[in-house]
């Protein structure tokens, strides 16, 4: 594996992680007016509450192993 490849497997993520970013800051704004004020703030707590939860979840589920929980 090149150090291109690695680069390109390291970045990739990124991107996704920036391009969600941009289209939920693009829904956000005030000016395109489609989320409103009430939206957003039931969107903020949805995320908050649930999907921050279960993203540390799923990474723990990851890493997690019996070995690992024998030796906790």
């Amino acid at each position: 594996m090149g150090l291109l490849d690695l680069f390109v497997a390291a970045l990739v993520p990124v991107l996704k992680v920036l391009l969600l970013t941009a289209v939920g800051s693009l829904l956000a704004i005030d000016r395109i007016g489609i989320l409103g004020e009430d939206a957003r703030k039931h969107l903020n707590s949805v995320v908050f509450f649930v999907f921050n939860p279960s993203l540390v979840a799923s990474s723990l589920a990851e890493s997690m192993t019996f070995k690992s929980m024998v030796m906790l």
